[in-house]
């Protein structure tokens, strides 16, 4: 799997789990927060709607975002 398909993958995945959280009433106790990060990657928290900062659920994970950031140091040392 090339680069940019791997890429477009976990776009995909972040656009089905976005659509798959979204709140079914107005009365959802969970708010949305939007990030881009360093690497021009989109970040969705739910976050919930009293304490901000408490992030309930993130797409993609902090895990993920670090296994790509490291993905893509090793693609920039290897010239790719």
């Amino acid at each position: 799997m090339s680069h940019e398909d791997a890429a477009v993958k976990v776009d995909l995945h972040v656009t089905q789990a976005v659509d798959n959280t979204r709140p079914t009433s107005p009365a959802n106790d969970k708010a949305y927060e939007y990030d881009v990060t360093e690497g021009n990657q989109l970040v969705v928290k739910i976050v919930d709607r009293e304490n901000r900062s408490k992030v309930v659920r993130q797409y993609p994970s902090e895990q993920e975002l670090q296994l790509k950031e490291a993905y893509r140091k090793l693609m920039d040392l290897l010239g790719l």
